[in-house]
């Protein structure tokens, strides 16, 4: 736990040259990635790269064609088929959910997926040098058609082709505007590349790799299976519309609810988990899934997916654009025949997510809380957990800039209810133009600052240099000569929680960095974010 829990980058200079995927890797991560690449380091140097020369080739081959460069190139890429066949197996190990390498590192599978992604361009800029050096010495020779007819070869060449198109799908610009086209190609071409890597070439030792990391994904995949069908079956019981282009969705389990051990009786842990879930509506497709963070906020009940009263709420925002997408039709239908939704049951994956940081937040002495829009409602449960223990948390402020009004009339009232713990500070930016009678009701209900700027964001460096300034430290009664004696106490170590577009998030992150560097605190960030 403490080598998956301990980012080893975060220093403002790594922050200031390494891209952020890398600054906000944990000890575990990196030990793996040095190990991984040192392999690889290794392996390329003893096996690999003796090819180029032209003296070393005539010693394991013996033959003339050593020779010609263009034949070296060749075998040089030949001996990149066994570190493929590694990478392939380790690219199925971090989609499995639910396995053991979730545990063992302390990551959630959001937090896991980008290795997924890591390990697969990886895959296909080896298979890009692969097949290129063949390429090359058949093209020279001219028998390029000949060796192309041959049935291993050219179910390698069609497994780099399909490699390609998968690859094509993942990129961030294709998978967010087309889901689902995403969705049903790597459905479709993921056992089409493994069946044609099978046909092409050593066989058995691709099975003998990926033999572990295929059991687990199918253990994953029918325990999953059997928590979404069999456990329970969640029913709509309320929708609620906020403003046009957000619903409130509640569900209810029946007849049971999960846990987050996958048995009912099991209590949830203590403590804000983040979690999230993937639901699937069946009017809209049985079959595609959409995760969406779990906003129960009910106070003095319990808010987890394994909750004794089985009852969840998610708030569902349609995705800008001109496109039509699975949330737009969600909305869309939740706003104008909400029955249609409430008489038909739904498929919930889950518990999924958890806090990533280093210690539980009881063990700071700040708490940084930053959301935008509808980020709001993976933080909240934190917010919550920190208001229901008053007298073991660090000093708090939450900020939260919306421009919808309508969300800010829905979560009022739980706000309102956090500011009145004497340790929390909100401040909510409303960057809209709201009549000031309205703006009078949000501060009442809030109970705290509720600022109003025209499309103007809030001033995230001003604000997280107050709250890392530190704050007087006396005693009721204390008198004034007293008082005056007494240094600030500034905060040693600080916990940062945002989610919001990337571009708060980095804002947000840049800022904590830039206060960190000016003082002697230590700050920990957990992002929330659904980018895979």
């Amino acid at each position: 736990a403490d080598l998956g829990q301990h980012p080893l980058l975060a220093s403002p200079l790594a922050r200031a040259w390494l891209p952020r995927e890398l600054t906000g890797l944990r000890r575990a991560e990196l030990l793996f990635a040095g190990l991984v690449l040192l392999a690889f380091g290794l392996w390329l140097a003893v096996d690999a790269l003796p090819n180029l020369s032209e003296s070393a080739c005539l010693a394991r081959h013996n033959k003339v064609d050593c020779r010609q460069l263009a034949y070296r190139l060749k075998k040089v890429s030949q001996y990149l088929g066994e570190p493929l066949h590694t990478l392939i197996a380790l690219l199925l190990l971090p989609i499995a959910r639910g396995s053991w390498l979730c545990r063992a590192t302390g990551l959630s599978f959001d937090k896991l997926v980008k290795w997924h992604r890591w390990f697969g361009r990886a895959v296909v800029v080896l298979t890009c040098f692969h097949a290129a050096g063949f390429l090359l010495e058949w093209s020279l020779k001219g028998t390029l058609i000949k060796k192309l007819s041959k049935s291993k070869k050219l179910a390698g060449a069609i497994a780099g082709v399909v490699l390609l198109a998968l690859h094509v799908s993942t990129l961030d610009s294709f998978r967010r505007a087309r889901y689902r086209v995403f969705w049903l190609l790597h459905i479709a071409l993921v056992p089409t590349l493994f069946v044609l890597l099978l046909l092409h070439y050593d066989w058995d030792g691709l099975l003998g790799r990926c033999a572990v990391p295929l059991a687990l994904l199918g253990y994953d995949k029918y325990v999953r299976w059997r928590r979404t069908f069999r456990a329970a079956r969640w029913k709509l019981t309320a929708i609620k519309m906020l403003g046009r282009s957000t619903a409130r969705l509640d569900l209810e389990a029946r007849p049971s609810p999960l846990s987050f051990n996958g048995h009912a009786d099991a209590p949830a842990p203590e403590g804000p988990v983040c979690e999230w879930l993937y639901l699937a509506v069946p009017v809209l497709g049985r079959f595609e899934a959409h995760p969406f963070s779990v906003c129960n906020m009910d106070l003095g009940k319990q808010n987890a997916v394994g909750s004794a009263s089985g009852h969840v709420t998610l708030y569902v925002k349609a995705s800008p654009g001109p496109r039509d997408t699975w949330t737009k039709r969600l909305v869309r239908l939740a706003a104008s025949r909400p029955d249609q939704l409430l008489e038909d049951s739904v498929l919930v994956d889950a518990p999924h997510g958890g806090l990533h940081l280093a210690f539980s937040l009881e063990k700071y002495d700040t708490a940084l809380v930053f959301a935008c829009g509808i980020g709001i409602t993976a933080l909240l449960p934190a917010l919550r957990y920190l208001a229901e223990h008053p007298g073991r948390i660090p000093n708090t402020s939450f900020i939260w800039a919306v421009r919808d009004r309508d969300l800010v009339h829905e979560f009022a009232p739980a706000l309102g209810a956090f500011s009145k713990t004497p340790k929390i500070t909100v401040h909510v930016f409303v960057t809209c133009t709201v009549p000031e009678d309205e703006l009078e009701e949000m501060r009442q209900a809030v109970g705290m600052e509720v600022l109003c700027r025209a499309m103007e964001r809030p001033d995230l460096n001003a604000l997280v240099q107050a709250a890392l300034q530190g704050q007087e430290q006396h005693e009721p009664g204390m008198g004034s000569d007293e008082k005056d004696a007494l240094s600030i106490v500034r905060p040693s170590l600080v916990a940062g929680l945002v989610c919001g577009p990337q571009e708060a998030t980095h804002a947000f992150q840049d800022a904590i960095v830039h206060c960190e560097s000016a003082s002697t605190c230590k700050v920990h960030i957990h992002e929330e974010t659904f980018s895979f």
